[in-house]
């Protein structure tokens, strides 16, 4: 059955849809029993059965994206870290494994099954779940050192995973610190960071194929240093201290800017303290306040409270 339909080329195969997806989860879970042989023997199995289903050549082949779909529903599982942990594992090697069928990391087949992951590593990095937050955090964190190889998925993707990590961040501000949601969100703009840094000449202009975030006017390193500059201003502690790292991070990589303090003088000069004043604290101006919604001054405070509360003594 497998063998059949891993290069499936036509709709022949369709039928072992349903039935792939009764099978993988299986699978995946028993690659993590506690018992070393059927842990052994079942791992073996799932990695075989990735490299086979990575020789697809169609977007969004459904078999293929039955085993994907598994691996994304084990990252984010709330049960068993090291279902979690092996997922990650699977991830990297079903990429690994599209890059050596397709013959390249710039190759439409590979191509195709990369952004096939990216697609659900997006979508779930600001969903309210936050397993899916965390699962989407370890995913991106499992395939990076891959996806950095391909010039492509870094000039269309880097900016959108930059823009949607950094939320997930200031997300993740509620959620129990024992889960690590905010220590893998560091980790994956960490890991953000260090391509934007090394590939800083790739994203100076803005090509037609990159995807650019919400209310950015271009994808360019500038707006992304403007947009980052706003998030400064952010009430949630982890998400601004790692704005605040990233901003002096990406100036010195602007062209014509030799330090962040040329970079903030520049603006003081063109746009006046007030500039810094709007992101940082910001402003009682309807319209600013609209444009400007992660500074303290769109945060409520007491004079904004209704409803009787109390506060607990310490």
């Amino acid at each position: 059955m497998i063998g059949k339909s891993a290069n499936n080329r036509s709709n022949a195969a369709a039928s072992y849809e349903k039935l792939y997806a009764r099978l993988f989860p299986v699978v995946l879970e028993l690659s993590c029993d506690s018992d070393t042989f059927t842990k052994t023997l079942f791992t073996t199995f799932m990695i075989q059965i990735i490299h086979w289903f990575t020789k697809n050549q169609n977007y969004e082949n459904p078999e293929t994206m039955s085993m994907l779909d598994t691996f994304m529903d084990g990252m984010i599982s709330g049960r068993n870290a090291s279902i979690r942990d092996f997922s990650g594992v699977c991830l990297k090697e079903f990429l690994k494994w599209a890059v050596k069928h397709a013959g390249g990391f710039d190759q439409l087949a590979y191509l195709k099954n990369a952004t096939s992951i990216l697609k659900r590593i997006i979508s779930f990095s600001m969903h309210p779940n936050t397993f899916k937050r965390l699962g989407s955090a370890l995913a991106w964190n499992s395939i990076y050192t891959l996806f950095r190889e391909s010039e492509t998925l870094i000039d269309v993707y880097t900016f959108q995973l930059l823009y949607v990590f950094v939320e997930s961040l200031a997300i993740a501000q509620g959620d129990d610190p024992s889960l690590g949601t905010q220590q893998q969100a560091i980790g994956a703009l960490s890991h953000v960071q260090r391509i934007i840094k090394e590939k800083s000449n790739v994203f100076i202009k803005e090509t037609r194929k990159r995807h650019r975030p919400p209310s950015w006017t271009e994808a360019t390193l500038e707006v992304a240093v403007r947009w980052l500059l706003r998030q400064c201003g952010r009430i949630e502690t982890e998400s601004r201290r790692k704005c605040i790292e990233l901003v002096c991070t990406f100036i010195p990589l602007l062209p014509g800017v030799r330090s962040i303090r040329e970079y903030f003088d520049l603006k003081v000069k063109s746009d006046g303290n007030v500039y810094f004043i709007e992101r940082f604290e910001g402003s009682l101006n309807k319209e600013t306040k609209t444009k400007f919604k992660a500074n303290l001054a769109n945060q409520p405070c007491l004079t904004d409270m209704t409803e009787q509360f109390s506060i607990p003594t310490v």
